[in-house]
């Protein structure tokens, strides 16, 4: 169990960091960080423009939070690779993100949905539902149950 773990993880490292720097990059532009690396020990590491690196611990909520989805989107990718139709469910992935980032977000939400074919987001955010094939709101009844609607 113990070798064939390392040889997974050896495997797959290298595609998490691809898809992982790809997918951070869109979310943050490329403006602050050359890229991110993640260790045969799933240790994350941000490397500044001057090539210094740095542990997400003391990076802003907002900048956490995009490593945190981007990190969940490259692991779905390289998981998906062998399990075909997989969906991606984000649960509030709006938490702790600006408006700017939220745009990156819905981007990269677009850019994954023509991929994968299909993404599950539970938001309270309204703007990240406009570029999404479906929406249904839920509805907590006085009786506190809840009713699903279908708005397109």
């Amino acid at each position: 169990y113990r070798g064939m773990k390392g040889e997974l993880r050896r495997r797959n490292i290298a595609a998490i960091n691809h898809y992982f720097n790809h997918l951070f990059h869109l979310m943050d532009s490329g403006r602050s960080y050359n890229r991110v690396v993640t260790g045969e020990g799933y240790e994350i590491e941000v490397e500044l423009k001057d090539g210094r690196r740095i542990h997400p611990a003391i990076m802003s909520g907002g900048e956490r939070a995009l490593i945190n989805i981007a990190l969940r989107c490259a692991i779905h990718q390289v998981l998906a690779q062998a399990v075909q139709a997989m969906p991606l469910i984000l649960d509030e992935p709006t938490i702790y993100l600006d408006r700017d980032r939220i745009n990156r977000l819905q981007f990269l939400l677009e850019e994954l949905g023509g991929r994968l074919g299909q993404v599950i987001v539970v938001s309270h955010e309204e703007g990240l539902v406009e570029g999404a094939d479906h929406e249904y709101r839920t509805d907590k009844g006085r009786d506190n149950i809840s009713t699903v609607e279908r708005v397109r």
